[in-house]
This record gives structure tokens, C-alpha cells and sequence, in this order.
């Protein structure tokens, strides 16, 4: 559990993600990310299920993916591999985040995650996105996954600068 809530306005999170089960959730029924093992979404927010049963059938849980979802404007996305799967609108308040992997409440039929969480990065902003999704590809060997036409299959590398900040190029 975090010692602190994440909750932000405009929240961006990525992960990269082998399994299925609880992604993240707040230490209430409003704020839940779950995974079942079936590969359908369940993500709660306010205690209303804003997406309910939502097959993402490009989903495996068999092998690492790239899952990236947000809260932007009132406008709740999943995008999987730098897809977007699944949007709703007039989603109020901000995502909120106290534990990533863990269920929380034990009386749910849901388990913990199962799996493997490899990596998982929270962002402000939406403008770097496909920058965001290509790092993570390339870092762990899922570029193959992106969609055609996305930055991250081509002409995108990775560059420790030896005189000032790294640079994603």
C-alpha cells in the first residue's frame, strides 16, 4: 500500500503488466482497475461501475503488455500496446491511488494481481503519450506490439546523453 494517495488531475498511468487481477485501487470501491482472468475490464470510479465487463480480447494475460490508462478532462481511457480499447465520458473527481496490485477489500470475488507488474509510470500530461508508450516498448521488448504508424515501430531510439539529460529521440 502507499503511504499516500496518488490522486491527480489529468493522470496519466502506464504499466507494464503480465497477468491479471487487481491493477490498481483506492482504499474504497471508488477508484478500481481490474483485469479478470478472462481478459474483460472492470473499472469503478465513484462506486459506479464506469466500465463493467468490458471484453478487451487483444488483452492476453499469458504475455507482458503495454496497458496506459488516464483520466483527462472528465474523459476516462485504456489504451493497450497504444491502442485506445475502451473511453467513457463525464467521469467526475480524480483518479485516486493508494495501491497498486492489491485488492481493496478482501470480500471481493476479484484476486491481487497475478502475475508480473514490470514497470509502472504516472504522468501529467498526455502530450508525450507515444513518447511514453515507445520508451516502455523498447525497454521491454514490445515495439512489435505497437500499432502500425505509431513512433515507437521506427526511426525511435533510446540516448544517454554523456554532457546533459538524457533524451528520448
Amino acid at each position: 500500500t502507499l503511504t499516500n494517495d496518488i490522486s491527480e488531475a489529468n493522470l496519466n498511468i502506464f504499466l507494464v503488466l503480465q497477468g491479471y487481477g487487481y491493477v490498481v485501487a483506492n482504499n474504497a470501491t471508488d477508484r478500481a482497475l481490474i483485469l479478470n482472468s478472462n481478459q474483460n475490464l472492470y473499472w469503478t470510479f465513484n462506486s459506479s461501475n464506469t466500465f463493467d465487463n468490458v471484453a478487451i480480447s487483444a488483452y492476453s494475460s499469458s504475455t507482458p503488455q503495454l496497458l496506459g490508462f488516464s483520466l483527462d478532462s472528465g474523459t476516462a481511457k485504456l489504451r493497450l500496446n497504444g491502442t485506445e480499447v475502451s473511453s467513457r465520458g463525464s467521469v467526475s473527481d480524480n483518479l485516486k491511488i493508494d495501491r497498486i496490485g492489491l485488492k481493496f477489500d478482501g470480500n471481493t470475488g476479484q484476486p491481487p494481481w497475478t502475475g508480473k507488474i514490470m514497470e509502472v509510470l504516472a504522468v501529467t500530461s498526455t502530450s508525450d503519450r507515444q513518447k511514453v508508450e515507445a520508451y516502455l516498448a523498447h525497454k521491454w521488448g514490445l515495439t512489435s506490439q505497437l500499432p502500425a504508424g505509431h513512433p515507437g515501430t521506427s526511426g525511435w531510439s533510446l540516448e544517454r546523453s554523456t554532457s546533459g539529460p538524457d533524451d528520448l529521440t
